[in-house]
């Protein structure tokens, strides 16, 4: 499992973590069975440092809860036509990094400037975000090009992400009552482009974060200026 400042994320892709749940349904019914699933997918015992983070993988997914499949991943792997697209949303909803990503910039994903996003969430150093920038933006944007493949025609992500998709309701506004509709915030300066229901007490503090962050880079910004004057 990966790690970067306070956040945990998959080692591997959820496409391969798809296709390693098709492996454990048809040739293991559905149980991990770490020794008979290590020879299948061609690791040379169980301990194998690649194939437990495989297995970390699948859980931080939502794909495994260590011993099976779950419910997740048979609507992974059996999608009802036309929600797939909810079913791959709520896998990134699992690693919040990527979740955060994702409601920072739904419409845009692109490695320039990708450590400052990493930056701007989880806290860390600049060295820390160069040096995991590639790895990070690799795993991430492919779910986020999985989602993009599967979302309703003519919606967009942002929409998606906002949980304003037409006769659908994503997973992030699940919990709130019927009738209602989530508190929206939404950020453009320059910098970034944030937005995203207020749904949990996360929401709103990493609201207040993104915040207080760019009055950081403003005050950095006019300090500047005012030496160069």
């Amino acid at each position: 499992m990966g790690k970067i400042g306070g956040y945990e994320y998959p080692d591997w892709k959820l496409t391969e973590m798809k296709r390693i749940a098709e492996i454990i349904e048809d040739k293991l019914e559905k149980e991990i069975d770490r020794q008979r699933l290590a020879t299948l997918l061609e690791h040379k015992s169980q301990e194998s440092g690649t194939f437990v983070s495989k297995l970390i993988a699948l859980e931080r997914w939502g794909l495994s809860d260590g011993a099976k499949l779950t419910d997740l991943a048979d609507r992974l792997l059996h999608p009802i036509k036309g929600e797939e697209w909810q079913v791959v949303l709520e896998c990134i909803r699992k690693v919040d990094l990527f979740w955060k990503l994702l409601q920072r910039n739904p419409e845009k994903v692109s490695i320039d400037g990708f450590w400052e996003e990493l930056v701007a969430i989880t806290g860390c150093d600049r060295a820390k975000a160069e040096k995991e920038a590639e790895k990070i933006f690799s795993i991430y944007k492919d779910a986020y090009d999985y989602l993009a493949r599967v979302k309703p025609e003519g919606v967009s992500i942002k929409e998606i992400v906002a949980g304003i998709v037409p006769g659908k309701k994503a997973p992030s506004i699940s919990s709130i009552e019927a009738g209602t509709k989530a508190p929206v915030i939404t950020i453009r300066p320059d910098m970034l482009s944030l937005t995203f229901p207020l749904v949990t007490v996360d929401d709103y503090e990493y609201a207040i974060a993104t915040l207080e962050f760019l009055k950081r880079k403003k005050e950095e910004i006019e300090a500047k200026s005012a030496a160069q004057e």
